[in-house]
């Protein structure tokens, strides 16, 4: 199956129940349209094909992307080390970034302002990997600056 979707930007798979079975887009932010929304499309298996149905607001996914013409980015990771699958989604200028943490239910909370990672520089692309070898995961965040 194929969608065309226009302005998209980041796109990136992760689990919610144990199953890789979710599909969540950032879309781009270029003209004409400059504020955005995280998009979750939970992949629905019918009749041996797959269906998306979009789900954001009813797991918690409340992120409007604010950034002028540049986009943004999601990383996937265990950043709590619940052992369910988070989000770090970058922002625009001003605008802070999101880091939804999995209840573990199918639902996310924006942790990213107590966790200190709710930066306002214009966030562009963001990574995790356990970069300094202490056995949890890191997040780089690249900018416009």
């Amino acid at each position: 199956m194929f969608t065309r979707i226009c302005h998209l930007f980041s796109v990136c798979f992760m689990s919610l129940w144990g199953q890789r079975r979710c599909f969540p887009i950032h879309p781009s932010t270029h003209p004409p349209i400059y504020a955005l929304l995280l998009v979750l499309l939970w992949n629905v298996p019918a009749f041996s094909q797959s269906a998306f149905s979009e789900v954001s607001a009813a797991v918690g996914l409340q992120f409007i992307h604010q950034g002028y013409h540049y986009g943004g980015g999601i990383a996937v990771g265990d950043f709590n080390g619940d052992g369910w699958e988070d989000m770090y989604v970058t922002n625009g200028y001003g605008h802070p970034n999101a880091l939804f943490l999995n209840n573990g239910d199918g639902t996310f909370r924006d942790a990213a302002a107590s966790a200190g990672v709710a930066d306002t520089l214009e966030g562009m692309g963001t990574v995790c990997g356990d970069v300094d070898n202490d056995g949890d995961l890191d997040i780089f965040l690249s900018n416009h600056w």
